[in-house]
């Protein structure tokens, strides 16, 4: 009984650890650059990073707002962690390239007067305090906003793109 309880605990982290790499061979791979499936497939109804989770509420399609985008979407997820919610709301945006994507993420971070840092093959930024995060993956261009500064950069942790 005694060797079974550390090969089941070895088995549960190593399952959890698979999960999560393959999360982050997703977020990191090619297929961003550019991105040919639909933006609601990202948008799944529950993402998660350890123990917090991101339940969605809701999508919205928002292609009109963004000039030269192959699809935008908005969106609102409920960050749920120690009993606590807090909402996020965002908008992702494909483009056909990614140097659309970079030039539309250095447009909105002067806007916001925060500055651009790498981010794999991307970038992305944070405002100063925290509560606005922005983010490329190939074509991909994720903008995340909360009333506090920790859910947004716990979205982008957690989001697959």
């Amino acid at each position: 009984m005694k060797s079974i309880i550390p090969v089941a605990l070895i088995f549960l982290l190593l399952v959890l650890g698979c999960g999560r790499l393959k999360d982050n061979i997703s977020r990191n791979s090619s297929s961003f650059d550019p991105y040919k499936g639909s933006l609601s497939e990202l948008l799944r109804p529950e993402i998660s990073s350890l123990s917090i989770k991101f339940k969605l509420v809701g999508t919205r399609d928002l292609l009109s707002q963004h000039p030269g985008a192959t699809e935008a979407k908005g969106f609102s997820y409920t960050q749920e962690a120690a009993g606590v919610s807090v909402q996020v709301d965002g908008v992702l945006v494909n483009f056909a390239s990614s140097q659309q994507a970079q030039a539309k993420l250095r447009t909105v971070a002067a806007e916001v007067g925060a500055n651009l840092v790498s981010k794999g093959k991307g970038q992305r930024f944070s405002t100063k305090d925290g509560g606005t995060v922005g983010w490329t993956n190939g074509s991909v261009m994720c903008l995340v906003k909360s009333q506090f500064a920790k859910p947004a950069g716990n979205f982008e942790e957690a989001a697959p793109f």
